[in-house]
């Protein structure tokens, strides 16, 4: 039988947790469905589709995370989101979207916190 014996991991049980949020039921969904089609379309080798079709889906959202989530171990990262957030309802389905599904951040809007963030750690030091 094709594919017997291999196993893919999906979920929490691939890693994959919201390096940012610590959700995970995204992505436990999202992977497991993309297992089964790997499975189904690939029977002979499965594991290399379903990594492909993990990558295109989560890729570069969980690069965009793991930036966010170091970004937001420095003093005001959060607050200066947080306050582009509230002035900017695109924003913040934005980042209900990184936190909680696949959303990734624009150029613009990182730099709009970025500027945010610099204006009021510039203003703290002062």
């Amino acid at each position: 039988m094709p594919g017997a014996g291999r196993v893919l991991l999906a979920g929490d049980a691939a890693g994959l947790i919201n390096p940012l949020t610590g959700e995970g039921i995204y992505y436990a969904l999202l992977s497991g469905r993309l297992a089964g089609e790997a499975a189904v379309e690939s029977p002979d080798d499965p594991l290399t589709l379903y990594r492909g079709k993990l990558r295109g889906a989560l890729g570069r959202h969980l690069r965009t995370t793991d930036v966010l989530a170091r970004l937001a171990q420095f003093p005001g990262f959060i607050d200066a989101a947080i306050e582009t957030a509230v002035r900017r309802k695109e924003v913040f389905d934005l980042l209900v979207e990184v936190g909680l599904g696949a959303g990734t951040v624009p150029g613009p809007l990182a730099l709009a916190v970025g500027t945010r963030w610099l204006r009021g750690s510039l203003r703290a030091r002062r």
